[in-house]
């Protein structure tokens, strides 16, 4: 997005010095997020039409810092692997607590991800840093050659995910109305995508 490089107002005459640095300064904060950038400073509120979580999914409480995961104790760790040629390809390690609350904790994000290897060297390195066991590494069951070459890569429980979109989305909505779902604020990708996805069926 052009506007994203964008250094000079075109509201020069209209705009007070205090409001030019107030919005350069959410331009700063959001130029990774463009969802955000979009609605909070260009004023694009047509972004949040048909949005999927857009009734659930709450950035004041669903959006956590480092700080408050310090001395956090989880039961488990899950990895959710979203394999894309066109789109995105995504991997995401959640740890889930006693009390159920599901943590996403770490991405690895990367724009059409061609090269195979490099994927499975993400996704074994997110494997081998997660603090605790991991259950279970969850790969989109069209991915076969991923999933091939991770179990042969020495990671014994992948498991082809469910790949049933609905459900997805209302397992997902359930955590979010629920309090049960929260998302790191290192996981900017993540973030973005629960404030821009949306589905027809």
């Amino acid at each position: 997005n052009n506007r994203l490089h964008h250094t000079k107002w075109t509201m020069n005459d209209n705009i007070c010095s205090w409001a030019k640095d107030y919005y350069e300064g959410l331009m700063e904060q959001y130029k990774n997020q463009p969802a955000l950038l979009a609605r909070y400073v260009y004023g694009e509120w047509s972004a949040a039409d048909n949005l999927v979580y857009g009734d659930t999914f709450n950035p004041k409480y669903h959006i956590i810092t480092g700080d408050e995961l310090i001395g956090a104790q989880y039961k488990y760790f899950k990895i959710g692997v979203d394999f894309g040629m066109e789109n995105p390809t995504v991997a995401l390690l959640c740890g889930v607590m006693p009390g159920g609350e599901h943590v996403i904790l770490k991405e690895w994000y990367k724009p059409h991800a061609k090269n195979l290897d490099e994927c499975i060297k993400n996704i074994i390195n997110i494997y081998q840093e997660a603090p605790g066991k991991v259950i279970g590494v969850y790969v989109d069951p069209s991915a076969a050659v991923l999933i091939k070459e991770l179990n042969s890569g020495g990671l014994w429980n992948v498991k082809k995910a469910n790949n049933d979109v609905i459900n997805g989305i209302q397992s997902v909505n359930t955590l979010l109305s629920s309090d049960k779902l929260f998302v790191c604020e290192d996981c900017v990708n993540t973030i973005n995508e629960f404030y821009t996805y949306s589905y027809s069926k």
